[in-house]
């Protein structure tokens, strides 16, 4: 069963699962059709539409009709042919980076997928890409080169350079028998005077335009001086714009020691010279108006810092002013005899008081310490012994303190305050227990 079948017979309900005839169990019933919702409807076709594979890159040819941008940037348009038509929607971001803008009739393949806007129940074309009809084999090679030297990384926007604020000297690649260069010179002119233009010419359309451009390029990057470069042309269709989509001229553009703005075609055109440029401008004159400072804005700028910068030393000098001045009033300053004496009175009472406080804290600390020393004396064992008292040790040298622990005939050691006394028990009595009156 193919894959479609096996969809639709999922859609429609399978056949009664009941029990077999035989089992001893309740007799099959015939299963009803599936009662679903109108939403449970809508989001099963749109789920079926979407799992379909030719349906989420689709390409569609058709002419363009009922055109209508709404006010956040996305288009609603429909796509038709003599027999049929679908209705379309581009949102602001596709619309942005697409080489073809919704226009009304115009003849069109339109890249994108379809799913089902399930408010209305109905399906609907997605787009992300439109090209002009007849240029399908070169826009899809556009897209292959755009997307391979994306991987690459030629488009990430950290290996792009900074624009120089003031350059001195302008590279222009483009033909020297066309408007562009001298629409670039007068853009140039009227905005910064001082700045100089070089052209490199070559051919920007036909046969052989592509290497033309690297070539040119090369020689402006060899000049060592150049600090900025504009590649331009004027407007064309996509075939006339097509040498500035070489995958040569795009990689001779990233490698470029210097800064380029590429100023191709109109507002409306892209090229991959676009997207690997350091900047990209939607028109030659506005690449002009890019890369030099406008006179004016750059004399307002000049005077406003001047300003600035005068404001900030007088407000510098001011507070150092104020601060040395509030320096000169303290007495320290004006009379630096007196404070110092007045200092070394106040050391030599510090040190007095010093030497006072050490003498009493050592007095104190010393009767403290004779006290106890005395206290010691008196409860030491020698002291007691001086007082009339003697301690006896047995053979073990163990004190007796019982006379329990000693038996007749031991030998005994009597220690007295002078001397030891070596004895032998002839008598062992033991006096009565004490009794409470």
């Amino acid at each position: 069963m193919g894959r479609q079948q096996r969809d639709l017979s999922t859609f429609m309900g399978g056949p009664d699962d009941g029990p077999p005839s035989g089992t001893g169990g309740p007799p099959p019933q015939e299963a009803g059709p599936r009662v679903m919702t109108v939403s449970e409807l809508t989001r099963t076709i749109k789920d079926h539409i979407e799992d379909h594979p030719d349906l989420q890159d689709a390409r569609v040819v058709g002419e363009l009709s009922n055109v209508s941008p709404s006010a956040k940037g996305h288009v609603y348009f429909t796509l038709k042919d003599p027999d049929s038509q679908v209705q379309c929607v581009m949102w602001a971001e596709a619309v942005a980076g697409s080489a073809v803008k919704p226009e009304e009739g115009a003849q069109v393949v339109a890249r994108g997928r379809v799913s089902v806007y399930e408010r209305q129940g109905k399906y609907q074309l997605y787009v992300e890409e439109l090209v002009r009809k007849g240029v399908g084999d070169l826009y899809q090679r556009f897209l292959e080169l755009r997307a391979k030297l994306e991987r690459e990384g030629l488009f990430a926007q950290e290996r792009k350079h900074p624009l120089p604020l003031l350059p001195r000297r302008i590279g222009v690649v483009t033909s020297a028998t066309g408007s562009v260069f001298h629409d670039i010179v007068r853009v140039v002119r009227r905005r910064y005077p001082h700045v100089r233009v070089t052209l490199a010419h070559s051919a920007v359309q036909g046969e052989g335009a592509a290497a033309e451009l690297v070539a040119a390029l090369g020689r402006l990057a060899a000049l060592g001086d150049v600090d900025v470069v504009i590649i331009a042309r004027g407007g064309g269709s996509f075939e006339d714009l097509w040498p500035f989509n070489d995958e040569a001229l795009a990689r001779a553009v990233a490698a470029c020691p210097v800064p380029v703005v590429s100023g191709v075609g109109h507002e409306t055109d892209y090229t991959i010279c676009d997207f690997v440029a350091d900047r990209r401008a939607p028109t030659p004159s506005a690449a002009a108006e890019m890369v030099v400072p406008k006179g004016i804005d750059m004399e307002r700028r000049l005077s406003d810092s001047h300003a600035r910068l005068l404001g900030a030393l007088s407000g510098a000098l001011g507070r150092a002013r104020d601060r040395l001045a509030g320096l000169l009033e303290r007495a320290v300053l004006r009379r630096p005899r007196d404070a110092l004496g007045a200092r070394r009175e106040r050391l030599d009472d510090l040190e007095r008081r010093l030497q006072k406080e050490s003498r009493h804290q050592l007095d104190r600390r010393a009767d403290a310490l004779k006290g106890a020393r005395e206290r010691l004396d008196a409860l030491s064992p020698a002291s007691t012994l001086r007082r009339g008292y003697s301690v006896a040790l047995d053979a073990r040298g163990r004190v007796v303190s019982s006379a329990g622990q000693v038996a007749v005939g031991d030998a005994l050691e009597v220690v007295l305050a002078d001397g030891r006394v070596d004895t032998d028990v002839r008598r062992v009595r033991g006096d009565p227990p004490a009794r409470d009156a």
